[in-house]
């Protein structure tokens, strides 16, 4: 299903990356917790990632639209277990299910093409 077109799920994974990177500070995890680290190291590599992936965004368009979303469905599925994986699912649990959850949504539910123009006359 297509609800997103390239552009905008480039649009909304900058704007997650910059969420990611912002909770530890608006929640106040422990400074140099792991679990604020990986909410900090997740958010710096979807914006880096994003920038690299083919779409209207980016500036420099190298990964195909198609790898990019695998590896985001991947990215989603870690970010979601990471509380369980590294022991912190009794301290800090939310951003990372919420995250895990809306990253695979919105891979889920992106087109892998540009959209096409219509047709004129």
């Amino acid at each position: 299903m297509d609800w997103f077109t390239p552009r905008l799920h480039g649009a909304i994974d900058y704007a997650f990356g910059l969420a990611l990177i912002a909770l530890p500070f608006a929640f106040e995890i422990d400074p140099g917790d792991i679990a604020d680290l990986l909410l900090i190291g997740f958010g710096v590599a979807m914006i880096a990632f994003t920038a690299l992936t083919r779409h209207d965004l980016a500036p420099i368009r190298r990964v195909p639209m198609v790898t990019h979303l695998c590896i985001e469905l991947g990215a989603g599925v870690l970010l979601f277990c990471c509380p369980w994986i590294f022991g912190f699912n009794e301290r800090v649990l939310l951003p990372y299910l919420g995250f895990g959850f809306a990253i695979i949504w919105v891979a889920f539910l992106t087109g892998a093409s540009p959209a096409r123009p219509e047709k004129q006359g």
